[in-house]
């Protein structure tokens, strides 16, 4: 309910920002089961966040499709539209594993992502 307190510019944003918020923890979830699939019928030491070490490393690798070494937003939409992941939800992902802002997905930054999962 607005109140009238802030201006409503102010207001639609702060709306904006507490609905991203709430969005992220399920999106992010939706990539720990995309990541949970691909090692069900594989064995190995598993981590407690579910991937085994090589099972990182390949999902990393089969998103990068360019081997360029880092993970583009087309590169992550390519790999999850096919699963039927929304645009929104891609973009929070990358957005939440693009720690450092730099506009792409290093293998750090995808082990410190999948490893939050």
């Amino acid at each position: 309910q607005d109140l009238g307190v802030l201006p409503t510019t102010l207001a639609k944003i702060l709306t904006a920002s507490v609905i991203i918020s709430m969005s992220l923890t399920p999106v992010l979830g939706e990539l720990g089961s995309f990541a949970g699939n691909l090692i069900e019928s594989r064995s190995g030491a598993v981590r407690s966040d579910g991937l085994t070490p090589e099972e990182e490393i390949e999902l990393f690798d089969n998103i990068d499709v360019d081997r360029s070494g880092c993970i583009d937003l087309e590169e992550l939409r390519e790999a999850l539209v096919a699963l039927d992941f929304t645009y929104t939800s891609i973009a929070e992902i990358f957005a939440s594993f693009d720690t450092n802002g730099d506009g792409v997905i290093c293998r750090d930054e995808w082990k410190i992502g999948i490893e939050s999962e």
